[in-house]
């Protein structure tokens, strides 16, 4: 019996000596497997790079304050305005409390100048040696006017020819044209006079006087920008520009057009078409004769005034941004904030693009898709919030200002504070539409819709007007008409529409 119970006993042992065996393997396994798993959590959670921001995400720092130190030698053109045009933009709210088509000017120790296109300013004449900043001067007020309009409401016609800087706006629902080349600019100058003689004829036929009277809804403002004059008279004789100049903008106001010329110096210019100017941007120019060819006044009568002439500004790069602005009898020198390429291709984000023609042909089923819903990306909730007026900024009227010694003094300033409110907003950009079809006098915009959808499903525009309103000719062809030629749909058909 004893027998039989020690060698239970010794089988018991060996059997748990195996088990323990087998656990402690078991736990070395378990040891190495952490270990490995300690290792590989480690490798993964070694920082990373941060890739670089891209402009459809924007830095943030945080608030900062105005600072309204005077540039030397600029009279009270601040040396270091805020250089984010959404601060720019919460300011200019303030000021024009609801007026439509203002812009900025530029800034000064006593606060920001700006103008508006209905009531204030006809056209505007920007002059200044190369580096003078006229064309990010321009960019500024027009980025300003689209992102405070829908582009119902306001179309921009570029004129350029010289480089790549508007190449951005080649795709956008507010770009009405942009002629980028040289050879594009005789073309451009044809057109912008038969859009002249088209508003001419649709507003005799509501018998209004001017554009101001007119109820129509489907004229915007047309604000043109013609960034180096020189390229026009390049394109044209001489004697053929002055009188373009002349008629265009001695018509233009009436009919709702607006011009921006931009030109290195005004003074070898025919002057007649210089008397339809009443904005006057004059940066630095090398020679005191050039002052009142720029300015619409002489370098004695500035002074008098206590505005800087051209003459007597800084030079660029020093100067670079600095403008002395005429709207008689007034003066003032301001300096215009340098939007950087990153911010000015944000901005640009924020505004609808262009619907995407369609291809014309019957297999197309996506037409609507593509020229009835283009997605828009959300408006930034910092612009929308300065938009709406909400403070963000802590003024001061300081002349030192610590946060803004920086080097060059025109560097971006953000914030990163997003208080909420409930008020109504100053400026609106809830009007900009994600999808900009075209507004058409006497077609109400549901038919434009229903055309734009079935055009893929016909191969003439006789043929759509026949399926859509059961007439091939008539009103109904012409409203077929009017919505295909605005869209570039059923091209095919255009001898026979041109013969009718």
């Amino acid at each position: 019996m004893e027998t039989m119970i020690f060698l239970l006993f010794v089988a018991g042992m060996l059997v748990a000596g195996v088990k323990y065996r087998r656990m402690m393997l078991l736990v070395a396994d378990l040891r190495a497997d952490l270990a490995t798993a300690k290792a590989m959590l480690a490798k993964a959670t070694v920082e990373q790079p941060k890739p670089k921001p891209t402009h459809s995400s924007y830095p943030d720092v945080t608030p900062t304050y105005i600072d309204y130190t005077p540039l030397a030698g600029a009279g009270k053109a601040l040396a270091k305005p805020p250089s984010d045009l959404r601060t720019t933009l919460q300011h200019l709210a303030k000021i024009v409390k609801g007026e439509k088509y203002c812009f900025p000017l530029g800034w000064a120790s006593d606060g920001l100048y700006s103008g508006c296109f209905v009531g204030d300013v006809n056209h505007i004449l920007i002059s200044g040696m190369s580096n003078a900043g006229k064309d990010n001067a321009v960019t500024g007020m027009l980025l300003s006017l689209a992102l405070n309009h829908s582009p119902k409401d306001l179309q921009i016609g570029l004129i350029d020819g010289k480089g790549l800087d508007w190449l951005g706006w080649s795709n956008k629902a507010h770009t009405w044209m942009l002629a980028d080349e040289p050879e594009k600019i005789a073309a451009a100058m044809a057109r912008l006079t038969e859009e002249r003689r088209r508003r001419r004829g649709i507003l005799a036929a509501a018998q209004c006087a001017s554009w101001d009277e007119y109820q129509g809804g489907d004229l915007p403002l047309l604000v043109v920008f013609i960034s180096e004059l020189s390229l026009l008279e390049d394109a044209t004789k001489a004697r053929e520009l002055g009188a373009w100049l002349n008629s265009e903008l001695s018509a233009g106001r009436a009919f709702g057009i607006r011009y921006i010329i931009g030109t290195q110096n005004a003074s070898n210019f025919d002057t007649r078409w210089r008397g339809q100017i009443s904005l006057f941007m004059a940066g630095f120019q090398p020679s005191r004769s050039a002052d009142e060819p720029n300015t619409g006044m002489g370098t004695s009568d500035l002074d008098a005034i206590g505005a800087i002439a051209p003459s007597k500004l800084i030079a660029p790069p020093e100067g670079a941004g600095v403008f002395t602005v005429v709207h008689a009898p007034k003066a003032a020198t301001i300096r215009v904030p340098f939007l950087t390429s990153q911010h000015r291709k944000w901005l640009l984000d924020q505004l609808p693009d262009a619907p995407k023609k369609a291809l014309h042909h019957p297999q197309s089923s996506a037409v609507s898709s593509r020229a009835g819903s283009t997605t828009q990306p959300a408006l930034d909730p910092m612009l929308a919030a300065l938009l709406n007026g909400e403070p963000l900024l802590a003024e001061s009227s300081t002349a030192s200002s610590t946060v803004l010694a920086r080097d060059n003094g025109i560097k971006p300033v953000f914030s990163s504070t997003l208080p909420s409110s409930s008020t109504q907003p100053i400026l609106s950009v809830s009007g900009i539409p994600p999808v900009a079809l075209p507004a058409i006098e006497g077609i109400d915009p549901d038919e434009v819709q229903k055309i734009v959808e079935a055009a893929p499903n016909y191969s003439s525009r006789r043929a759509l007007c026949q399926a859509l309103f059961g007439l091939s000719g008539g009103a109904p062809y012409n409203k077929v008409k009017l919505v295909c030629d605005a869209l570039g749909l059923l091209n095919g058909n255009q001898p026979l529409q041109q013969a009718a």
